[in-house]
């Protein structure tokens, strides 16, 4: 599994404030950033590479709640792309490998490859 350098990803530009907070609509300012990782299958390794992605935080200043700031489209969670998850669950319904085995070499969680199995 390849794991892309983070120095090589800059944190991308924010604008001028943070959204409001959702838990209680008050306004917020920004409070960090956060590192997250894509997973997404290589062709050409035949593997898992894990890209890095800068997420901006906010704070509220009512609320005091801290939170991230998810662009749209995108899933607050660990993504996979379906190559990953079709190759977990073949290696597991076809191969007879374990769900945890084959999990494991897609970094995500057993959990993660039962009901992706179930799933399909």
């Amino acid at each position: 599994m390849a794991v892309a350098d983070i120095s090589a990803t800059p944190r991308p530009e924010r604008s001028e404030r943070p959204p409001s907070c959702r838990s209680c609509g008050a306004l917020s300012w920004w409070n960090g950033w956060r590192l997250v990782y894509v997973t997404v299958a290589t062709a050409v390794a035949g593997g898992v590479e894990r890209s890095p992605r800068w997420l901006s935080r906010g704070k509220c200043t009512a609320c005091k709640r801290g939170f991230t700031c998810y662009p749209d489209a995108h899933y607050p969670q660990r993504q996979f792309q379906l190559d990953v998850v079709a190759d977990v669950v073949s290696a597991v319904a076809i191969g007879s490998e374990s769900c945890s085995k084959a999990a494991k070499r897609a970094t995500a969680s057993a959990t993660s490859a039962i009901r992706w199995t179930i799933w399909v």
